[in-house]
């Protein structure tokens, strides 16, 4: 069925408007607008207030493509700002950045916690990452290695066992991984240790060593002669080895099931 004439030119009339409107539409949305800017950053340390909304200022002042600046609010360069701001503070664990409104964004950063402090001045946080620490880390442990670097997990459980480990004997000054893959946390007159595989459930070795010092004559021992105790070795399932000054190494079993 064709359309008579008088139809055509109301149909290209339409479509005329509809363009036209369109093209003022669009005009006005890319090249008249107001630019993006930071409504709010989450931070635990104010320190990062300023820095960050600089940082964000410097990239939406930039340009997003070849064209339009990366103010504009149709473009929120949150990929580069995230990935730039990983790179310039490797203390940020992570970033989540989102819009508020039209023009508004938000950011919100979440910070590592240092759990060992290592001999270069850098800290390593309890999923196994080195970086440099704004803080004071002098009074965290002191953490040593000759071999094996820790993995994500193995690093959360060793900061687990010295977190229990300084409670339950004595604050732990250094922990170690030694040549053998084993794990030694100093505490005490820094001579002392517990040494356990690095390898393995650190819940099981804890559950060993509080039935260890419950049991005699370990017991009475740690309460007499607490600063002459030289090691205690959880490496041997429940047969628990330990050592006093001027003695010889000593066994005791415990009734911790093997896994």
């Amino acid at each position: 069925m064709r359309l008579s004439k008088k139809r055509r030119k109301l149909l290209l009339k339409a479509v005329y408007i509809l363009a036209s409107v369109l093209f003022i539409a669009l005009w006005y949305f890319f090249f008249t607008y107001k630019g993006l800017y930071v409504t709010h950053i989450t931070v635990d340390n104010t320190m990062y207030q300023e820095r960050i909304e600089t940082y964000t200022k410097e990239v939406l002042s930039g340009k997003s493509g070849y064209i339009f600046p990366a103010q504009h609010t149709a473009f929120l360069p949150k990929g580069r700002i995230e990935k730039n701001l990983l790179l310039l503070y490797p203390e940020i664990q992570s970033l989540i950045i989102s819009r508020s409104g039209l023009t508004g964004m938000d950011i919100f950063i979440t910070l590592r916690t240092p759990a060992f402090r290592m001999e270069n001045g850098l800290a390593l946080d309890v999923n196994g990452i080195a970086y440099k620490e704004p803080g004071d880390i002098s009074i965290l442990p002191l953490f040593t290695l000759t071999s094996t670097f820790p993995t994500k997990e193995q690093a959360g459980s060793m900061q687990n066992f010295m977190s229990k480990l300084s409670v339950r004997l004595a604050p732990v000054t250094e922990v170690k991984i030694d040549e053998n893959k084993d794990v030694q946390y100093f505490f005490g007159n820094t001579k002392q240790y517990v040494i356990t595989p690095l390898l393995g459930d650190t819940s099981i070795y804890w559950s060993t060593l509080v039935s260890a010092l419950d049991t005699e004559p370990l017991s009475t021992l740690l309460q007499t002669k607490r600063n002459e105790l030289e090691y205690i070795d959880l490496r041997f399932g429940n047969k628990v080895f330990y050592k006093f000054a001027k003695g010889t190494a000593k066994q005791t079993s415990t009734t911790t099931p093997l896994q």
